[in-house]
Order: C-alpha cells, then structure tokens, then sequence
C-alpha cells in the first residue's frame, strides 16, 4: 500500500474495497460445499470468512510519500514485479507492460 499526502489523491474513493478482490480471488476458490449452502440462507457470513482469511494470512507494508506521482511511480514499479521481481497476487500489472 502506498500512502500519500497528496490530498487530492487522499479524497478519492476505491472504486472496488480491497475485500471484494480478496473474496473473489482467494476465500471463495477454498470453500466447501457445505460452507457455499450456509452462506445463501445466512447461517454463514462471508464478510466473516474473509475477515479470518485476512487476519490469519495476510500482512501488507505501506511507504508515505510528500506527491501523488511518486505515490503512483512506486505502486507501478511495484505492481510490475519491482520487489525480488514478484508480482503481487491482487492487482498485478499485465506483463509487457512498462514499469
């Protein structure tokens, strides 16, 4: 996560909150039967499940810089495999693209 101090950059909203991308990506693919039939009649809650999933799997680091470019420069670099060249799982930029 790139935080800036930009408050242009800091007054707009997500478009889509960083669960939906973890629901979709990660907690729905290991679900079971059972769990998918508690969910529908609400004897499950799935923001309850990715909620587990985050705490017990996920960690995230956060860098703060004075400029939105430098906010956006570092998340591009980032999202194109600049850390040990791994693309993150969420969001990763296609490949080919320039960092």
């Amino acid at each position: 996560m790139v935080v800036t101090r930009d408050p242009v950059l800091r007054s707009c909203p997500p478009i889509l909150s960083p669960r939906v991308y973890i629901c979709d990506r990660l907690v729905l693919r290991d679900l079971t039967e059972t769990q998918l039939g508690e969910i529908a009649p609400g004897r499950l809650s799935m923001d309850s499940l990715v909620r587990a999933y985050i705490r017990e799997r996920l960690a995230y680091s956060f860098v703060v810089t004075e400029i939105s470019k430098e906010a956006h420069d570092l998340e591009r670099a980032v999202r194109a495999g600049g850390l040990d060249g791994a693309k993150p799982t969420l969001s990763p930029l296609p490949t080919g693209e320039a960092r």
